[in-house]
């Protein structure tokens, strides 16, 4: 007898080793405000992702020390063929007190895979919690299993944030981030990568 997940989404976490060598190179340009602008979004917080600045920060750093982790993951999915992983979009955001993030999720064409990774965060601050949504829970309060079993009970997954922390998760969750509740500021980095069949 067995029960398997067959359809599960997959959200990989893991500390990686060097966090405080990365954090020490790009901590110049965390502190420096002209770097990061409000988003675009309905969200509360201070980005990177459009300034001018965004190339200039150490992402090759940042990039060389999460690849192992990143291949680590895409291993345990068992791929089926040769692939590369390939990225050009990488931002930092900077929450303060009662900032926020929106639902939202990454899905746009060539992006298969997105990442946060936590640069800094006051681990003992209330609020400024990361929340993942199920992409299909209408569908599972449709059926009413969620009040029967409590392995179909679960619409938000909260996962408890370290510093170091590197989060890969398929560019199409919707995810979102609570008020932050503390005077010390939290400062994520996020990428998109597309996972494809070598170029020829």
């Amino acid at each position: 007898m067995s029960t398997d997940a067959i359809w599960p989404t997959y959200i990989y976490s893991s500390v990686i080793k060097n966090h405080k060598e990365v954090y020490e190179e790009f901590l110049p340009m965390l502190n420096d405000e002209s770097n990061f602008d409000s988003p675009w979004t309905y969200g509360d917080c201070k980005s990177s992702i459009r300034n001018k600045s965004n190339d200039s920060f150490p992402w090759s750093i940042w990039f060389d020390s999460i690849k192992p982790y990143i291949e680590e993951h895409l291993q345990s999915l068992e791929p089926t063929m040769p692939y590369m992983i390939h990225s050009d979009e990488f931002w930092v955001n900077i929450y303060g007190k009662n900032d926020f993030q929106e639902s939202h999720e990454h899905a746009f064409p060539g992006r298969s895979l997105s990442a946060i990774y936590i640069m800094e965060l006051d681990e003992d601050a209330k609020g400024g919690d990361l929340v993942f949504e199920c992409p299909n829970f209408a569908t599972v309060k449709y059926s009413g299993l969620n009040r029967i079993f409590n392995k179909w009970q679960y619409q938000h997954i909260m996962p408890r944030l370290e510093n170091g922390q590197l989060l890969l998760f398929p560019s199409w969750m919707t995810h979102y981030v609570l008020p932050l509740q503390s005077d010390k500021r939290r400062i994520t980095l996020a990428a998109n990568f597309s996972i494809k069949e070598p170029d020829e």
